[in-house]
């Protein structure tokens, strides 16, 4: 069931990388996705490879599903 639930939350990242914390409680938890805000952003480079580092979390995640990425964007640059 945890794992079920997991799948319908989208999370945020606190930064421009993705820390070995937030990878840790999304494989534990089986989350779904992340969503992606102007401080995760410094360069179309960094940007994409934080992209890939998300993905790449699907190899440990029970159903083995790319994760769902999102960006707020409100109107400004993101």
């Amino acid at each position: 069931m945890k794992n079920k639930i997991g799948q319908h939350l989208i999370i945020g990242l606190k930064g421009t990388t993705l820390t070995p914390e937030e990878s840790k409680f999304i494989v534990e938890n089986n989350i779904g996705g992340v969503i992606l805000f102007d401080r995760n952003a410094e360069s179309p480079e960094q940007l994409r490879q934080l992209c890939l580092d998300v993905q790449n979390l699907r190899h440990k995640l029970p159903d083995k599903q790319p994760l769902f990425i999102s960006i707020d964007m409100e109107g400004g640059r993101v």
